[in-house]
């Protein structure tokens, strides 16, 4: 089995009737994927999408949320030989989807139709018909001369023309196309200096590949909320060991939000082991500090921001093994550490290598440094991509001797246990979305009353990084602090609620500006350049950090 379409054959015969995919919301279980299911469904909707036009190789980008239509769609879209990449659409004007569309090539887009979906939003206005739900429809824009269709997704139990139970009731032929191990099946989005632009590249050989080097998990019912279009919800469990993994199904927007919830979801599935965010940990923490839970996890895996100690009064509270774990989509799984006593808790603790992993500590010369001192972390990984796509100048992203340059600093002590403190340069970690400082000022830049913006970062007094914009009104504008926030505000397509916090990837919306500072003009060097060090000096002085 060689081909992630082998893989999704071999399961329909050999485990047919398994559980799998297990969706649920706030209110209880809603359906459950088999192999023999997930087959059947996303083989027709392959045929489908060979009807519609589309060929092998073709990269369709994927705007459903988490759902059993973005199982099929996702997996329908591999079985054609297309290339699927997650459709993002944080920005009102659809900035952020059009500049990841025009790197991947997009010729199609897979969108619901949900009158509050930002990507069904975005194409609206662009369909034939603008109250066609379901379908395919031709489109032109000119942000994006690639794409021409538009792919609707409805969901309706009592319209046969909706997409899942047009697939359950058609005779349609269950189409699977001749597929290379080596020929795309993913385009994995990450975060690049302009919100999510970097796509790394992911063949069907390397998909397996990487599923296949986490072992032990066939007898766990897993929870993980991540999003299948990012590397770490992408379902390799499935493909790999037919594995159960229990998650939200995110369609109509009834799924499980503050942590509390989150818990009674997990408990009531009874799972056996569960992805949890080090912020939901904390809120977890916080919930039951009076009343301990009647439930307790075997395992919890956390990861994707910092973590710190006082993540230790997990343990016998909601677990007794805390698994710390660090990754990234250019290089997979890299450090993994297993946590049973406080003691043994140490802040920004990410666990020792995996098997076949190298790390390398770097000055800033990139020269090798010994054990205990802190500078860039360097990876050599046998699951390293081999460039971004489209493919970058490679001294940008390698060393000369073939480790990837993370970006993130960090120490490797005597015994090999990595501790990572997070991003260099103007880049932070909200939530377990890495934020470039280039994204927020191209937004504060769209404002007709901003002359320049540039945000920096600045830790405050606790060490959290924060962002603070610093701007140049135009003169005469009469701009002000709470109108250059409500345009900010405003430039993306939804506003998180109190139930809804940013720092969540399902719900993520836009980057958090901590403060805005006016400025009649920014310091400059010599050479006519803005000092970005005398600038930061400035906005520490000011705020008195």
């Amino acid at each position: 089995m060689e081909t992630v379409a082998d893989v999704v054959k071999h399961w329909a015969v050999a485990e047919p009737d398994a559980e799998v995919l297990t969706f649920v919301n706030k209110h209880g279980r809603l359906c459950v994927y088999t192999p023999s299911r997930i087959y059947t469904e996303a083989g027709r909707f392959a045929s489908r999408l060979l009807q519609f036009g589309f060929s092998r190789g073709d990269v369709i980008a994927n705007g459903i949320p988490n759902s059993p239509e973005r199982l099929v769609t996702d997996m329908g879209i591999i079985l054609s030989g297309c290339v699927t990449v997650n459709c993002q659409v944080f920005e009102r004007d659809g900035a952020d989807f059009w500049n990841t569309a025009n790197l991947a090539g997009c010729k199609g887009v897979i969108v619901s139709t949900r009158s509050t979906d930002p990507a069904f939003r975005l194409f609206q206005p662009l369909l034939p018909q603008p109250d066609q739900t379901s379908g395919c429809a031709e489109v032109t824009t000119h942000l994006a001369s690639g794409l021409r269709k538009v792919v609707l997704c409805s969901r309706d139990d009592t319209d046969n023309t909706s997409l899942l139970r047009s697939l359950q009731s058609s005779d349609e032929e269950i189409f699977v196309s001749q597929i290379d191990p080596d020929d795309l099946a993913v385009l994995f989005a990450t975060s690049g200096t302009s919100g999510f632009c970097k796509l790394v590249p992911r063949t069907h050989a390397e998909i397996l590949r990487a599923g296949r080097s986490f072992k032990g998990g066939k007898d766990v019912k897993y929870f993980s909320d991540r999003p299948f279009g990012w590397m770490g919800g992408f379902p390799f469990d499935y493909l790999a060991h037919c594995s159960h993994r229990v998650l939200q199904d995110k369609y109509s927007g009834e799924q499980a939000l503050i942590s509390r919830d989150l818990w009674t979801v997990i408990s009531r599935e009874k799972c056996t082991g569960a992805a949890i965010l080090p912020l939901t940990l904390l809120e977890l923490i916080e919930d039951f500090k009076d009343t301990k839970p009647e439930f307790k996890l075997p395992f919890i895996v956390t990861g994707g921001q910092s973590i710190k100690k006082n993540l230790s009064a997990a343990l016998g509270l909601l677990t007794d093994n805390i698994v710390v774990s660090y990754s990234s989509s250019e290089v997979a799984m890299v450090c993994v550490g297993n946590i049973t006593a406080t003691d043994q808790f140490n802040d920004f603790y990410s666990g020792k290598p995996s098997p076949g992993i190298e790390i390398l500590i770097v000055d800033e010369q990139g020269r090798k440094l010994g054990p205990n001192q802190e500078g860039e972390i360097y990876i050599k990984s046998p699951f390293m991509m081999t460039n971004y796509y489209p493919p970058q100048p490679i001294s940008s992203i390698f060393s000369p001797d073939g480790f990837f340059k993370t970006g993130d600093r960090g120490l490797l002590t005597e015994a090999d246990h990595l501790y990572c403190y997070g991003r260099a340069g103007e880049v932070i970690s909200q939530g377990a979305v890495l934020v470039y400082t280039s994204w927020p000022e191209g937004i504060l830049g769209k404002c007709p009353d901003v002359s320049d913006a540039i945000v920096v970062n600045m830790p405050d007094t606790s060490g959290e990084d924060r962002l603070i914009a610093c701007v140049v009104p135009r003169p005469g504008s009469g701009l002000t602090k709470a109108k250059l926030l409500h345009f900010y505000q405003s430039s993306f397509m939804s506003m998180p609620s109190s139930s809804q916090p940013p720092t969540s990837p399902s719900v993520f919306c836009r980057p958090e500006i901590s403060d805005i500072l006016f400025f009649e003009q920014f310091p400059e060097t010599q050479t006519g350049k803005v000092s970005t060090r005398d600038l930061k000096s400035i906005v520490r002085q000011r705020l008195a950090l």
